[in-house]
Formats: structure tokens, C-alpha cells, sequence
């Protein structure tokens, strides 16, 4: 004998269950800012001069490492980010540019999504 009560019952669960299981826009944009932190954290009082850009590949993620204009600071930036927003740049709005060759090099050498790839063609100096 079916019980068409049960199947009232199973199929919203699963659906809720089914949702609830899967990576939200918010979390898995916390993990890619907590990439940036992480890495910002640990090169923050780096004593050697790295070259700049550096390129970084950190649990699956590429990151650009720049030196701001003016400064020995860094800026981070995600090469790769899977969830919005589609650019993430840690610390925010410092001054800071890329040459043609730098941004050729970086563009053929790593993973680079399509709205990073036009944020740094904004940083080409021309």
C-alpha cells in the first residue's frame, strides 16, 4: 500500500537538504578573501625584496603580488576567484600598474577569469 503522505514529506527534505549542501556565493567568496588575508598576513614584514609582480599558487588559487606606487607595500590581488564579486584586490583602492610585458607574462602564465583579466588591463601603464 503507498503513502502518499511520505511522499509529501521526502521530497521538500531533499530539496532542502540538497540546497543545503551546496557551496553559497558567500561562503565560498570568505574563503577567497581569507586566501588574500593569508597571504597579505605572512608577506606583510617580508625583510627580502621580492620581485614585483609576483605571481603566488596557494590551495588552487593564483594570486598577484604587486608593490604599490610609492610604497614598499603589497597588493593582492585573485587571479581565479570562483564567487562575486569577480575581482577581489586586498588592501582595496592603493595605487598601483602593470607593464605591457608584466601583464603579458601574467595573463600567459596563470589562471586568470575574464573580469580580473580586464581589471589588470586597466592597470597596463599606457
Amino acid at each position: 500500500m503507498k503513502k502518499p503522505w511520505a511522499y509529501a514529506l521526502v521530497v521538500p527534505l531533499s530539496a532542502i537538504f540538497l540546497i543545503g549542501c551546496e557551496p553559497s556565493d558567500e561562503l565560498g567568496s570568505k574563503r577567497e578573501w581569507s586566501e588574500l588575508q593569508a597571504i597579505e598576513y605572512q608577506r606583510r614584514d617580508q625583510s627580502s625584496p621580492a620581485e614585483s609582480p609576483t605571481l603566488v599558487h596557494r590551495d588552487g588559487y593564483d594570486i598577484l603580488g604587486v608593490r604599490s606606487e610609492g610604497s614598499t607595500d603589497w597588493t593582492w590581488v585573485l587571479l581565479n576567484p570562483s564567487y562575486k564579486p569577480k575581482v577581489k584586490e586586498r588592501p582595496q583602492g592603493r595605487a598601483w600598474t602593470l607593464s605591457q610585458s608584466d601583464y603579458d607574462r601574467i595573463i600567459s602564465s596563470a589562471d586568470v577569469a575574464e573580469p580580473v583579466h580586464r581589471f589588470l588591463e586597466s592597470r597596463v601603464k599606457k
